[in-house]
């Protein structure tokens, strides 16, 4: 009969109806299939949940139904939820990321820094990294269900300590300098970034923050792939290891600064074992590929230069 029908003014477009089983829900619907109750044509399962779903999904598939994936990469990237049921989504495992590079595709590790951003670069778990100029150096959802902030004003500068792999600042940079053998232990000692150390980088802090990641992605890429995890450890990690405890030992009147002090030398104490010993655990594996520049982007330099 549909054959029949005359729209007069178009015919309506559809509309999608997608069914979410959510981490707990699988049973009642397998139930429900078994029963020939409901038959779902759009079905998207999450990934935290898609090990223990197999036998739904297989019986779904079975019947055609379409199947979408949620990747958890939202909840993931969230501090409120990746420690809850995401945490079971397989790329949340390090060792799960190793299934990307094997479609040798180029992955790209979008808003990381710090040495954690280089880990990921030298541990071959993407071939590539992006980060703002001091800023987006992580993701953040939890402003995101918050009204906007109305009236000016911008962001607080912040100067990058690569003693303690932080970004401070400028009154809490001005702070600690107060203390005895503050200067030495915490400004830039790259003559190339900072000549003037402390005052160059009070004068120019993104130059300051570009050149010093910069410098660290350039020389790990000047090592062979299959040294970079030594390298990182050895000439990145450790150096900025040893630079972090010495400053949590300085005699700081804030309380607060103190404590960011110690907590900073704690975590690269931390990230140090944990790193040596996924480094022994993923020698040799698969690495991601990099990501080659377009050739509209490479012809663009050879065109401004005319």
């Amino acid at each position: 009969m549909t054959e029949n029908i005359v729209y007069l003014h178009g015919q309506p477009s559809p509309i999608g109806h997608f069914l979410r089983v959510g981490t707990t829900g699988h049973r009642q619907l397998e139930t429900l299939l078994g029963a020939g109750k409901t038959m779902p044509d759009r079905v998207v399962i999450e990934a935290s949940a898609a090990g223990r779903q197999q036998e739904l999904i297989q019986s779904l598939r079975e019947a055609g139904a379409e199947l979408i994936l949620d990747t958890n990469i939202a909840e993931l990237s969230s501090l409120g939820r990746f420690s809850g049921a995401a945490r079971e989504a397989p790329w949340a495992n390090p060792l799960a990321m190793l299934d990307f590079t094997r479609l040798e595709r180029p992955i790209v590790a979008d808003g990381v820094g710090g040495l954690a951003a280089v880990a990921i670069a030298a541990f071959g778990a993407a071939g590539g990294i992006c980060h703002g100029v001091a800023e987006k150096e992580r993701f953040d959802a939890s402003s995101w269900s918050k009204p906007p902030k109305t009236g000016g004003g911008g962001r607080e500068k912040r100067i990058l300590i690569g003693a303690v792999d932080r970004l401070l600042s400028v009154k809490q940079l001005e702070t600690l300098m107060v203390a005895p053998g503050a200067r030495k232990a915490l400004s830039c000692h790259d003559r190339h970034c900072c000549p003037n150390g402390l005052d160059d980088m009070l004068k120019d802090p993104k130059a300051h923050y570009l050149r010093q990641r910069g410098r660290q992605i350039a020389d790990l890429a000047r090592v062979p792939d299959s040294r970079r995890i030594r390298h990182f450890l050895d000439q990145e990690l450790a150096p900025t290891e040893r630079a972090a405890r010495n400053a949590a030992k300085l005699k700081v009147a804030d309380e607060s600064l103190v404590e960011l002090l110690t907590r900073s030398s704690e975590r690269l104490e931390k990230m140090h074992a944990v790193l040596e010993d996924l480094g022994s655990t993923v020698d040799g594996a698969p690495r991601a590929a990099s990501p080659e520049r377009s050739r509209s982007a490479r012809a663009t330099p050879s065109l401004a230069r005319r």
